[in-house]
C-alpha cells in the first residue's frame, strides 16, 4: 500500500511510502517546469519500471 506523505513536507514536494515493500518516493518540483525525482529502497524490479516511465514521458514530449 502506498502512503501518501506530504504532510511531513512544506513546499511544493510530494513523498510516498510503499508500506508492502519499505520503498520511498519523493518527487519535488521547481522553477519552470524543472524538478527532482528521488527513489530509496526501491526493488529494482520497480525502479527500472520508474525509470522506463520517465524515459517514456521524455521522449514523447521531443
Amino acid at each position: 500500500m502506498l502512503r501518501d506523505d506530504r504532510s511531513k513536507h512544506a513546499g511544493p514536494a510530494n513523498n510516498w511510502d510503499d508500506e508492502s515493500t519499505g520503498a520511498e518516493y519523493e518527487v519535488t518540483l521547481g522553477p519552470e517546469g524543472v524538478g527532482k525525482v528521488f527513489v530509496s529502497y526501491v526493488p529494482v524490479p520497480d525502479a527500472a519500471a520508474v525509470l522506463d516511465a520517465l524515459t517514456s514521458a521524455a521522449a514523447r514530449r521531443s
